[in-house]
């Protein structure tokens, strides 16, 4: 699977996927802990319900954030950046009994956690073969590790009697670790993948995107087809649901 890339690039999907479990680590043990926090600052449903809303804010925010900046920005500043934010505000969420500070908190660590995603897809995507997927899943599936390990770390010590603060804190660090691992890394020149050539400057020609076969189209042509392609419509209307369920109605 990985026998097409270099070491370099190797070592930057091993990290990648690492970072993906950190990941699903970070979305989920804020749920995994609202028994405990409602208990310990007697908030009401709603009150937490919006707390948990603004990690679903900030998320839409940075992921719609991320195209712009991606032409202007290299990805490891952006992704740094972005780990950066979701390990601050994960050591101080929770910190307060009052709502509206945890809820902007929470806005952070999903601004953080859309910057994360959306450099790490860009990024394997890139790795990728042409054709294939098996990168992407593979990565995803260690969202999922994260995703299982968060809660039943939460319920341990919980069952122990640590506070759930620690999770939290420790789930920073790790971000922290993860940010400067992949703010060292050499990123190579990676081929395969739809690549944005550099915005045109003012006074020239409309920036264009490269399609799969190599030609220009201008970015809002690119944009316009998007979005009159039913396929897409569809596949966003069952993230909409999906994904709306996964972080909401689930916490």
């Amino acid at each position: 699977m990985l026998t097409h890339l270099n070491p370099a690039e190797r070592r930057l999907y091993v990290i990648l996927c690492a970072n993906f479990v950190i990941l699903g680590i970070s979305m989920t043990i804020i749920g995994a802990t609202v028994p405990q926090i409602i208990a310990g600052f007697h908030w009401t449903y709603v009150e937490t319900g919006l707390v948990l809303a603004g990690g679903s804010l900030g998320y839409l925010l940075s992921t719609f954030a991320s195209g712009p900046l991606l032409r202007r920005v290299p990805e490891r500043v952006l992704v740094a950046v972005g780990l950066g934010i979701t390990a601050l505000a994960l050591c101080f969420i929770v910190r307060s009994p009052l709502f509206w500070v945890n809820c902007i908190l929470n806005i952070l660590i999903g601004i953080g956690q859309g910057f994360s995603e959306v450099v790490t897809n860009t990024l394997v995507i890139r790795l990728e073969k042409k054709g294939e997927s098996r990168l992407m899943n593979l990565m995803h599936a260690f969202y999922c590790v994260g995703a299982v390990v968060g809660p039943v770390v939460v319920g341990l010590l919980a069952w122990l009697g640590i506070g759930f603060v620690t999770v939290l804190l420790i789930a920073g660090v790790i971000q922290v670790a993860v940010a400067v691992l992949l703010t060292l890394q050499t990123y190579p020149q990676l081929g395969g993948g739809n690549v944005p050539v550099e915005p045109a400057m003012p006074g020239e020609l409309e920036a264009t995107v490269v399609d799969a076969n190599g030609g220009g189209l201008p970015a809002s042509a690119g944009v316009t087809r998007l979005i009159r392609s039913p396929l897409l419509l569809v596949a966003a209307l069952t993230l909409f649901f999906y994904v709306g369920v996964e972080l909401t109605m689930s916490n």
